[in-house]
């Protein structure tokens, strides 16, 4: 423990990286399995690449042994291993693996095993590609530490004592999940604990290389799934295997299942040789079925057969909320997972601790509210909700007298930093609006929410009351939400939901729900907390941009915010090209309309991203201070990856933008999976939730958020303490200042935005983003809403021309169909 603030990264230097010391074992490429593959696979298909690709994958997910596998050119003619291991497969089962997949392949050969097999070589000898140390590494590291690892000490907090009690011990397993090695626990009551291992660059050190380690936890599904409506088709789900005890380490294989397209069937393997080929690795045989209808019964370890149902939501329907272990891990847990890891690597060199940066005493300041929106003067809002709600939100409401201040019943003037802005809350009970979509003809439905909006009067915004997710999780076609949100967006409204008290519910959980839920419809309006206008200590303006790719959207769309201290406007790639406020950019066509809609769109986003800055820098002289969220833009703008800030600059490919290079300041945002865990030091505790802004040697910044408004439990709480009580993460983020800044102008960018964390109003504390960030998460939510009716919504007007013409425009809006998406 540190006698000052600091922040310890779950990450090791291994740009010298630990290798093993024995001889490992090498599969060169028999002639006859040369004959098979080399004329087949240099014909061009690409099909072929992808069948290597399923290859590498089973066999690594199969043989923990393995270290890493290359089907190029020099492997697959015999001049260099294929196959590297540490301890190899047999290999008569290495051919049925090949035959296998030539046979899903339409292919009819078979490989013989009478030229084949291994050969002990030392490590050194090999000419290993510089690309495979990201495969090679963390496969080596997740064996070893399955291997030797001491057993997971599961904990169990006593509030009364504010003490840990050990409970049991928990045996670590390899996996190689999603293109990740790592290892997992054994089960116990329906989750497991995780690690994996990952190689990374940092683009501030070219040449290094970096161990980052992620504790997470997974989750299991226990009750039987025993209805289709359990499941959802737009994703797959995961099945984790363990293979019969043989030699060597045991894995946990991940499969995919799918939903069901058959009458009576609810799920099947989505490869359909999974079974013939699974069975013949395991003692007795696995049965979908059986283990869909008693999940339970499959996840002791110790049985001749574990199979667990990988909890994920994108593929389980709402049913399962509450049945299964809520997310995330407590402090200590993730810490004891590095303590382990170093405990087995002592060769392992972790980073310096991260020092804390100085900060101005900022704290959160919700009021004045910033209000960074011309047009909004006076915002009606319907209140389509019982009258315990309605007098629940006005109570709530009364009670924020400094912020919000009464003129007379319902109606309210915001204190805010700029245009007076009142809201006016009008109650429509029982108005009917709210309804069960009609699988068949859910056009009707939404033609009939629309009819039902003119007759409670024109309005900005709406809050709506509606029943939670868990009532339609057995049937999730007649749940009206993304049909409400979509109706009410035609016809003008933008849209917050709630639900009523909840049974058991707290009053004062019920209260900040309700109070939240109007906070949130105003920031949909692009309206912040005082804290944008406090933290903006550099002068200029911000462009915020990420990706946006919801799933039913075939290209991904760039969208920008822009602040510039007094207006906060939306584009986005394929609208229009006009900037908009937030509510504007929503509602009107050639917004977010027109964005979604846009066809034909480039995945290759620098183009249209370096038009868009060019536009910025020539409608303003001052200087533009561009951030860029990494993880969307991977695969999509490769300026924002290490390997292009070699030199130490952002790449730009047009010539105007490298004229004004000295105007423009880049700041690249990381999150998740490319931002390792982390143990927060602070003096005199064990565990912390102290938020705070750290540094590292390579001038590297990361924004640590505080513990969230709902989360009250103490910070030695462990996720065995309860299973079922979510354990939110306070989000770890970097922020890297690339290339041209003047003196200490990066510094207080990076302070601004790691205040920015704390200007959303419906947040007391940090969000995952930068606010001007956060709110373009509005944009995804009506995208994803249009998305799920888009196909099936607006046939035919119910009005005729004449009843039109007596309307408002905002009304005829609400009911003329789209003759584009008819």
């Amino acid at each position: 423990m540190s006698s000052k603030h600091q922040l310890h990264l779950f990450a090791f230097d291994v740009t010298n990286p630990p290798m093993p010391k024995h001889p490992v074992y090498g599969f060169m490429m028999p002639p006859s399995w040369q004959k098979i593959i080399s004329p087949w696979v240099f014909e061009g298909d690409h099909k072929k690449a992808i069948a290597f690709k399923r290859l590498r994958n089973d066999l690594m997910q199969l043989y923990p042994g393995l270290l890493y596998t290359r089907f190029d050119e020099p492997a697959l003619h015999g001049h260099t291993p294929t196959i590297i291991a540490d301890q190899p497969i047999p290999v008569d089962v290495l051919a049925r693996h090949f035959t296998r997949h030539f046979h899903m392949q339409q292919k009819s050969e078979s490989f013989d095993v009478s030229d084949t097999d291994w050969t002990p070589i030392p490590w050194s000898s090999i000419e290993h590609p510089d690309k495979e140390v990201y495969h090679w590494l963390p496969a080596y590291i997740s064996r070893h530490f399955a291997d030797q690892s001491s057993p997971f000490q599961r904990m169990i907090y006593h509030p009364s004592t504010k003490q840990q009690v050990f409970d049991r011990e928990l045996r670590f397993y390899p996996v190689f999940l999603n293109g990740r090695y790592g290892c997992m626990t054994e089960p116990y009551e329906g989750f497991s604990y995780a690690v994996y291992f990952s190689v990374q660059t940092r683009a501030h050190q070219p040449g290094r290389k970096f161990l980052h380690v992620h504790p997470q936890i997974h989750r299991y599904v226990s009750n039987p799934v025993n209805n289709k409506k359990c499941l959802r088709s737009k994703r797959d789900g995961t099945v984790f295997v363990r293979l019969a005890p043989k030699k060597g380490t045991v894995p946990f294989v991940p499969l995919a299942i799918t939903k069901s397209s058959k009458p009576e069937v609810i799920a099947e393997w989505k490869e359909k040789g999974t079974l013939e080929y699974l069975n013949h690795f395991l003692s007795e045989p696995l049965e979908l079925k059986s283990l869909l209808e008693n999940p339970s019964q499959y996840q002791n370890p110790d049985e001749k057969v574990c199979a667990l149902l990988l909890y994920n939501p994108t593929f389980y329907s709402s049913f399962f909320n509450g049945h299964v272990a809520a997310s995330g891990m407590g402090l200590s847990e993730r810490k004891q997972v590095f303590d382990l890891v170093k405990e087995v690597f002592p060769e392992l060199e972790p980073l310096d601790p991260l020092q804390k940066v100085k900060l101005p005493r900022a704290g959160y300041q919700k009021f004045p509210m910033l209000i960074p929106h011309p047009k909004v003067r006076h915002l009606t809002i319907n209140c389509h909700t019982s009258e315990s709600v309605f007098s629940e939100l006005i109570a709530e409401i009364n009670k924020m007298s400094k912020g919000i201040i009464k003129q007379r019943d319902h109606v309210y003037r915001l204190c805010a930093n700029g245009p007076e802005t009142v809201v006016e809350l009008k109650h429509c009970p029982e108005s009917g609006v709210v309804q069960e979509v009609n699988p068949d003809h859910p056009h009707q439905t939404i033609r009939r929410m629309k009819s039902i909006l003119l007759e409670n009067g024109q309005a900005q915004g709406a809050l709506i009351e509606i029943e939670p997710k868990e009532t339609w999780a057995k049937n999730p076609e007649a749940d009206p939400k993304q049909a409400l949100r979509v109706a009410f967006a035609e016809c003008g409204q933008l849209t917050q939901f709630l639900h009523g008290q909840m049974n058991k519910e707290k009053e004062e959980d019920f209260q900040f729900r309700v109070k939240n839920a109007f906070f949130d419809l105003l920031s949909d309006f692009g309206i912040f907390t005082y804290n944008l206008i406090k933290g903006r200590t550099l002068e200029g303006t911000w462009l915020f941009v990420t990706a946006l790719r919801p799933n039913g959207m075939k290209e991904g769309r760039v969208v920008y915010a822009r602040y510039d201290g007094q207006h906060y406007l939306l584009r986005m790639e394929g609208d229009d090209g006009e900037w908009r406020t937030l509510p504007d950019f929503i509602i009107e066509a050639g917004g977010l309309k027109q964005g979604r809609i846009a066809k034909q769109l480039s995945k290759n986003k620098q183009p249209e991203i370096e038009q868009t800055l060019l536009q910025v820098l020539q409608e303003s002289e001052e200087t533009l201070i561009t951030v860029f969220d990494r993880k969307p833009f991977h695969q999509l703008y490769p300026s924002v990856q290490d390997k292009q800030m070699i030199d130490g600059d952002w790449h730009l490919k047009r010539p105007e933008l490298r004229i004004q290079r000295e105007r423009l300041r880049f700041l690249r945002l990381t999150k998740d999976h490319y931002v390792p865990g982390y143990h927060n030091d602070v003096p005199g505790k064990d565990y912390s939730f102290t938020a705070g802004l750290f540094l590292s040697s390579d001038r590297t910044y990361y924004s640590l958020g505080g513990k969230p408004d709902t989360h009250q439990l103490a910070a030695r709480f462990t996720k065995a303490t309860n299973p079922k009580e979510p354990l939110p993460q306070p989000n770890l983020m970097e922020f890297l200042p690339v290339g041209h800044w003047e003196t200490g102008e990066a510094e207080k960018a990076v302070k601004q935005l790691h205040l920015w964390r704390r200007a959303n109003l419906g947040y007391k504390h940090h969000t995952n983003d930068p606010s001007p960030l956060h709110r373009l998460k509005t944009v995804e939510k009506y995208i994803e809403a249009f998305l799920a009716v888009d196909l099936l919504q607006r046939s035919q007007p119910i009005l005729s021309k004449k009843g039109l013409t007596k309307m408002s425009s905002s009304e005829r809006r609400c009911i003329i169909p789209d003759s584009k998406n008819e």
